[in-house]
């Protein structure tokens, strides 16, 4: 299968890496246009989809597959309902783009937080139970916890009608849920708030609840990732400090920000050999990304439809473009595929004076698992292209130190 034509292609470069200063720009103004309007569509949507949304995929958990043969535009009912959940829960929690630049107000404006390692989870607590969900919808775990909402047990403040909402990580060393922010806390909506008054919570509402210990009413341990301003002293405590769980990165937070649906550069990942057990992703030398697939067109002289492959940015870049074929026959709008490629750069457009973002040596590898919740941002693949090549556009810990001096 062929990719489609792009123009001449470059290296990555310092002067056009100020892309995600940009983008962070650009977010905090919208941020700020939206504010009003995110309040009304987190009390009015959002949080009354994500619930009815919870308790109808519960329900069919157990379901009967026997339709799971008919199909829909060469789609079974089986592959398009995992296909929907996956797309419903991929999009209800912010997705932090990886550390290609550094912000200039790093000290003063950002913190810092150690990442554990494990699976990314949304936890709700509602009509008397805390449900764990991946990103791809599955099912985790359904049980009782002392979140507002989360129990059966009548005599507490919190009815069964309460919703809790947690951005959490499961660490399965010590089966331990570490809260990363909060979304929604006993019915009162947090989705506006800025990321200072949520992590603020989130420190002192869980310690309160007697959500950090597990006992007969709270099965699960829930505690807070320890937070830090990002000045040299929290940056040391956050890169070398023991905690009680593995560490995977770091996670940088504006705190002005309110919590972005989506991928946002106003929260952002970083990662390299010493903080984590896996820096770059598995497999072999050759970088791998993983893009989604989109429908693009027909080829007029064959009439095989085309199919273009992109990142999970919005709006969405695209990397690749083929007729389906080979590997690709099969393949299906909104399916993910692992491709390996050569390098990363970008594609300067000369007329337009912007540049591309391109990679070369494309090829296709194999279609991912469906419990995969979503395609690679561009950014994680610039900084996963920098962390195994160790050159010039690698951020290092003394960069980062050197900013917040």
């Amino acid at each position: 299968a062929a990719a489609s034509s792009f123009p001449p292609r470059k290296p990555l470069k310092a002067k056009i890496t100020n892309e995600q200063h940009s983008r962070r720009d650009k977010f905090l103004k919208r941020q700020k246009d939206a504010r009003f309007s995110l309040t009304n569509h987190s009390r009015n949507s959002i949080v009354p989809q994500i619930v009815s949304k919870n308790e109808e995929l519960e329900n069919e958990e157990g379901g009967d597959d026997s339709s799971a043969g008919a199909s829909i535009e060469g789609i079974s009912k089986k592959e398009l309902k995992l296909l929907k959940k996956r797309e419903h829960w991929s999009k209800q929690l912010c997705t932090p783009e990886w550390m290609v630049e550094i912000p200039n107000n790093l000290k003063e404006d950002w913190f810092v937080l150690p990442r554990p390692e494990g699976k990314r989870v949304i936890l709700i607590a509602h009509n008397s139970k805390t449900i764990a969900r991946t990103l791809s919808g599955s099912i985790l775990f359904i049980f009782q916890s002392l979140l507002p909402g989360g129990h059966r047990s009548s005599n507490r403040s919190s009815n069964r009608t309460s919703t809790t909402i947690l951005d959490c990580i499961f660490h399965e060393a010590d089966f331990t849920f570490y809260c990363l922010d909060m979304l929604f806390w006993n019915d009162y909506s947090l989705y506006d708030s800025t990321s200072d008054f949520r992590h603020y919570w989130v420190q002192t509402k869980l310690p309160e609840q007697s959500v950090l210990e597990v006992n007969i009413e709270n099965e699960y341990s829930i505690k807070p990732v320890p937070c830090f301003d990002c000045d040299a002293s929290g940056l040391e405590k956050a890169y070398l400090g023991r905690f009680c769980f593995i560490k995977d990165g770091l996670v940088f937070v504006c705190k002005e920000a309110s919590y972005p649906l989506g991928v946002t550069p106003l929260i952002l990942i970083w990662k390299d050999e010493s903080i984590t057990r896996y820096p770059v992703v598995a497999g072999d030398e050759q970088q791998s990304v993983v893009l989604e697939a989109r429908k693009c067109s027909v080829d007029s002289h064959q009439l095989v439809e085309c199919l273009s492959f992109v990142t999970s940015d919005d709006p969405p870049i695209k990397l690749f473009e083929s007729c389906k074929r080979g590997k690709l026959r099969n393949a299906k709008q909104g399916e993910l595929f692992r491709f390996s490629v050569e390098s990363v750069g970008y594609a300067e457009d000369i007329d337009n004076k912007v540049a591309i973002p391109s990679v070369s040596g494309i090829k296709v590898e194999k279609q991912c698992s469906k419990v995969r919740p979503a395609a690679d941002s561009w950014s994680k693949i610039v900084a996963q292209s920098a962390l195994r090549s160790g050159g010039v556009n690698k951020i290092t810990i003394q960069d980062i130190a050197n900013k917040v001096k």
